[in-house]
């Protein structure tokens, strides 16, 4: 079951990841709206395989504590790392796109790279 889901997560990744490279026909509203879903994917991908659930109110708890394999736990401080770095270059390309920030390739480069890292961490 669990192949199935990181297939299906890998999917989602690489579709938002393809819609995301044929840029030039899109928006930078809509490369940020992407970039947000692949964030938030993979965030509450993290959060549930480290037994965390999300309650009526909207806030994350701690459920289980699951039992690991050491890859298991690598790969989700991988994914963590890549998430922490992730947000602030998603704040920092979302004032870029309402324009209270000036335009960077590199932000955007980095923020892509990261998306890259994130599917290399499912295959």
């Amino acid at each position: 079951m669990k192949h199935l889901y990181k297939s299906m997560v890998l999917f989602s990744i690489l579709l938002f990841l393809s819609a995301f490279m044929a840029c030039a026909s899109m928006s930078p509203k809509k490369q940020l709206t992407m970039s947000y879903g692949i964030y938030n994917s993979q965030y509450t991908s993290y959060m549930t395989d480290t037994g965390y659930v999300l309650n009526d109110s909207g806030e994350w708890e701690k459920l289980t504590t699951p039992e690991l394999t050491d890859d298991q736990k690598d790969l989700l401080r991988k994914k963590k790392k890549i998430l922490t770095q992730m947000y602030p270059l998603l704040k920092v390309y979302d004032s870029m796109v309402v324009g209270t920030t000036p335009y960077s390739d590199k932000t955007e480069q980095e923020l892509l790279n990261l998306i890259d890292q994130l599917a290399a961490l499912i295959e």
